[in-house]
């Protein structure tokens, strides 16, 4: 009787320590069995406790027609993910060490990042996203949320943003007064009425065409080398005075 307790407890032990799952997405899957065969047993399941599926920080899976990342959040230390130009509908929880994110190119209707505190680097443009919540991402330096259907977007959380890029969306307004860091910014075919840029004085490029703007000044930013502002209707008054 001894014995057989002893037996049940040890598999029981082992079976805690090996926990095997199925990847639903066979693209996402045949990549990881072919990049971690030894995390895979001869039924095509993934061992979560697997130390390179566990330790592994970088991973790019672009350009796999993949449609689910279900999986991926076993990835504790994932710092580095590219998954772009997929057909990725959501994404899972990711690991809280990310601090790069290219999901470009997709088909996101939702992007959670909330949880995502140490992320520097965000692309999720040319998805099909209608808001985007960077509140908690105040690490943030460079951000491309360009070709989607956003209609607000608050970034005063995030100063140190040197880097911006929202064309080709929806946004009426954008206030950058607390991105002094910023020296590209970049929202052409919006919807955008005034602009503010007073307080960006490291700006070197500014896109803002095909808006609704009717003024510009951009007299306090001294090291502009680009601006483009065509296309806005009528800019009755615009000052280049200090370039």
């Amino acid at each position: 009787m001894k014995l057989r307790i002893t037996l049940v407890c040890l598999i029981h032990t082992l079976y805690l320590h090996s926990q095997h799952v199925i990847i639903p997405d066979a693209n996402f899957r045949n990549f990881l069995i072919a990049a971690y065969p030894s995390c895979f047993n001869n039924q095509m399941e993934m061992d979560t406790t697997c130390q390179e599926i566990i330790n592994d920080d970088y991973l790019d899976v672009s350009g796999k027609s993949i449609i689910s990342l279900e999986g991926i959040q076993y990835f504790d230390s994932l710092k580095v993910l590219h998954c772009d130009s997929n057909k990725l509908t959501y994404l899972p929880p990711l690991s809280k060490k990310l601090t790069y994110l290219n999901c470009g190119n997709n088909l996101l209707e939702k992007l959670n990042v909330t949880e995502n505190l140490v992320l520097t680097h965000l692309l999720c443009y040319n998805n099909l996203l209608d808001s985007l919540n960077i509140d908690y991402n105040v690490d943030l330096t460079y951000l491309i949320c360009a070709e989607n259907r956003i209609k607000s977007l608050n970034v005063k959380n995030n100063t140190t943003l040197t880097e911006l890029y929202f064309a080709v969306n929806k946004l009426k307004s954008i206030d950058v007064s607390k991105n002094t860091a910023l020296t590209v910014l970049q929202f052409d075919l919006n919807q955008i009425q005034s602009l503010d840029v007073s307080k960006n004085l490291l700006l070197i490029s500014l896109a803002c065409g095909y808006n609704d703007l009717d003024s510009l000044d951009v007299s306090h930013n001294k090291y502009l080398q680009y601006l483009y502002c065509g296309m806005n209707g009528e800019i009755k008054n615009l000052d280049v005075s200090n370039l």
